[in-house]
């Protein structure tokens, strides 16, 4: 029978051959280990899906978790504005994928597609919407500038569960040797874990994950 680390590096494997992607290999190894085995009420949550790359490893977990820990099937709840983007830190996009038609595309061509609950908006935008949920994890990698930043950490205030998990990509530190231009998530994360509410878990790369402790 696969194991859960097998899945774990197979999917780990398949989505680093899949570009593009912003994920190192060990980010998509820590977003495939807590989406799949992190316990807490609630669902799984994706804010910023852009590619849908990411989207494949999620789900990945998420069918681990249903076949081999035996609870019942969830579906991602996918969150992207799927505008056009442009030019990100003078990298010209491809606006191909930019779009709701392909990122659909990419999800059915990869088999993932009936696991996913697409949300076309901005987190300001849906707020109302997704705040009336609750969920055990949320992985936070959308708008990297404020105020989307304290937006995306005002959601998780408001509907991650406690002991629940968020993990925040993109949190560049430069005293970890990161030279890539800065974002304001670092800081807000760390801001946020100064409250007795929250702690910080782990670091993987530029990925924070931030427990909510349980009351």
């Amino acid at each position: 029978m696969t194991t859960m680390e097998e899945m774990r590096k197979k999917t780990v494997c398949q989505a680093a051959a899949e570009p593009p992607h912003w994920e190192t290999d060990a980010e998509f190894d820590c977003l495939f280990r807590y989406f799949a085995e992190w316990e807490a009420p609630g669902l799984p949550l994706e804010i910023g899906a852009y590619y849908g790359w990411g989207d494949v490893v999620l789900v990945a977990a998420l069918r681990a978790r249903h076949e081999l820990l035996q609870v019942p099937a969830e579906k991602l709840i996918a969150l992207d504005p799927c505008e056009r983007l442009g030019e990100i830190e003078g990298m010209k996009l491809d606006h191909h994928y930019t779009n709701f038609a392909n990122w659909h595309e990419v999800l059915v061509r990869r088999g993932v597609w009936d696991w996913v609950l697409p949300v076309v908006a901005t987190t300001e935008h849906a707020f109302e919407f997704l705040a009336q949920l609750r969920y055990r994890v949320i992985f936070v990698d959308g708008d990297h500038m404020q105020p989307s930043v304290d937006i995306d950490i005002n959601l998780c205030r408001a509907a991650l569960s406690p002991g629940g998990v968020a993990l925040f990509h993109d949190c560049r530190d430069p005293a970890r040797g990161c030279t890539l231009p800065a974002y304001d998530v670092l800081p807000a994360v760390e801001k946020l874990v100064e409250e007795d509410e929250w702690e910080l878990l782990e670091t993987v790369d530029t990925l924070r994950v931030v427990r909510r402790n349980p009351i």
